[in-house]
């Protein structure tokens, strides 16, 4: 009985890494997590892009979409695309500015296995600060740059929550207590009609 309960572990601890691998294994990541647009007029349309890179080690299909204030002044040029392993893309939309103010929106990044299943999504806030006309100073520092943009924070995330991974984790090993429970039940029943048919002997 000790063989076939190491058995019962050995399947059920392959079959909790396998859940988390699945669970946990897609990861997206994106370049620019967020940038802001200055310098612009009302009426002007900017070309712009998101780099989005496949850190994982199978291909997956990108979808693009936005969300908040200019969702619907942006035209996504690259809405959908697939990645193979270790490749990345710079995935270029342009933005409407229709009027002058402050705005933010969001580019949505979903990162699905081509295979279907779940994916995981990202987004890059992006703040656009529209005036009529360019003020004293943008005038006289004519050389910055129209766009201020935190390239550095490049931004991962692990398909799901931590919590599903250990809510599985949980009932797989609920259910390992119940088969070892079980076993071990059934070898006092066999010891106890062993014992038993040796004193009727």
């Amino acid at each position: 009985m000790k063989k076939a309960n190491l058995l019962v572990l050995g399947i059920l601890v392959f079959m909790i890494f396998g859940f988390m691998s699945s669970v946990l294994g897609l990861t997206g990541s994106i370049g620019n997590a967020r940038m802001t647009l200055r310098d612009v007029q009302a009426g002007d349309v900017i070309e712009k892009y998101i780099l989005v890179q496949n850190v994982n080690s199978v291909p997956v299909d990108i979808e693009l979409f936005a969300s908040g204030d200019l969702e619907n002044d942006i035209e996504i040029i690259d809405s959908n695309f697939m990645l193979g392993a270790g490749e990345e893309k710079k995935a270029y939309f342009k933005i409407k500015v229709r009027e002058e103010g402050t705005t933010e929106t969001k580019m949505n990044v979903k990162f699905s296995p081509i295979d279907g299943g779940n994916g995981v999504g990202l987004s890059s806030t992006i703040t656009v600060i529209a005036e009529k006309g360019p003020g004293f100073f943008e005038s006289f520092f004519e050389g910055d740059s129209e766009e201020e943009v935190i390239s550095n924070s490049s931004v991962k995330k692990s398909n799901n929550s931590l919590m599903i991974g250990l809510s599985i984790t949980a009932v797989v090993f609920f259910i390992l207590i119940i088969l070892l429970m079980f076993a071990n039940k059934v070898r006092r029943n066999n010891l106890v009609k062993s014992k038993k048919d040796k004193n009727e002997k």
